[in-house]
């Protein structure tokens, strides 16, 4: 039998300009220390194209389409876990229950975050339950579902909701509510997973991710002073690996996470500094200080 450490995970929650919205604890199993064929099979689980969202923004202007997001509260903890798949796990730490024969660990039911196969089981269930309310899903995205008033695009348990009126958003969350999903509106599709979104009066859409770039700034230790132009291919031509050089290992975490947030910067609202957000990534394996000092300045481009 395989049990599984625990943990808690608390994170905080921001709005696309910074601003906290929440804190939140979540209970979570070590999924690193699952064993495949043991207590996990399938893991593969899709997520919803950021194509598809960009397109449904400009149909949403175009046809005057109302706009709704949605989270789900706990939402792996919707989904069962399938009788073959025993997990066992640890008590949470601050909680421990005793027996005569010493402690005791607790079998789950239902899924926790932190599984391997928690996505996938997780949209197993919610695209069934899209599906039994008349939602068909796309050949072309399989997190995209389109009815006959609303169209739904699920982001692991984030939802952007669409329809041409308010009345038809409501309708669909109330049949899912009944189906005991906890999914709660909150309020129109401005900040879908970080990302500000405006709508302008002559038909144009902004995307803004200001909360994401002033953290990245803010890491690096720069200021509104430093200015500098997006980088061109040959001013990011990947450096050498310096093997001769001093090892920057208390930086290779720090040095990957403001790489990370320049990724999905580029991703998904600046991608006129793609190609300078992936240049800096390639070396992050070995990494030399003076490889470090020398792309360092590609994160103001």
């Amino acid at each position: 039998m395989n049990v599984l450490p625990s943990t808690w995970d608390f994170k905080c929650k921001r709005y696309p300009d910074g601003r906290i919205k929440k804190f939140k604890a979540c209970f979570c199993a070590r999924g690193d220390r699952q064993v495949e064929g043991v207590d996990y099979f399938q893991t593969w689980s899709p997520v919803a194209q950021w194509v598809t969202v960009h397109l449904l923004m400009i149909l949403s202007v175009i046809l005057r389409l109302k706009t709704a997001q949605a989270d789900i509260t706990a939402a792996f903890v919707h989904a069962e876990l399938p009788p073959e798949e025993q997990v066992f796990i640890h008590q949470p730490h601050g909680f421990k229950v005793h027996c005569d024969e010493g402690e005791l660990v607790l079998r789950l039911k239902r899924l926790l975050y932190g599984l391997k196969q928690s996505p996938r089981h997780f949209y197993q269930y919610l695209s069934s339950n899209l599906e039994g309310l008349g939602l068909v899903k796309s050949n072309f995205d399989p997190c995209l579902f389109i009815g006959t008033h609303v169209i739904v695009v699920v982001y692991v348990d984030d939802c952007l909701l669409y329809a041409k009126e308010d009345k038809y958003i409501e309708d669909l969350l109330v049949k899912l509510r009944e189906r005991k999903v906890q999914i709660n509106c909150e309020g129109s599709a401005e900040g879908f997973l970080g990302v500000g979104v405006s709508y302008s009066d002559t038909v144009s859409i902004t995307l803004t991710q200001e909360g994401l770039a002033k953290r990245i700034i803010n890491a690096l230790g720069l200021d509104g002073s430093y200015s500098r132009s997006t980088d061109t291919l040959a001013e990011t031509a990947l450096l050498p690996k310096d093997a001769s050089g001093t090892p920057a290992d208390p930086l290779v975490n720090y040095y990957a996470s403001i790489v990370g947030m320049l990724l999905y910067l580029s991703d998904h609202s600046r991608p006129d500094i793609a190609f300078a957000s992936v240049a800096p990534g390639c070396n992050t394996v070995g990494l030399m200080f003076s490889a470090w000092r020398m792309k360092t300045p590609l994160f103001s481009g």
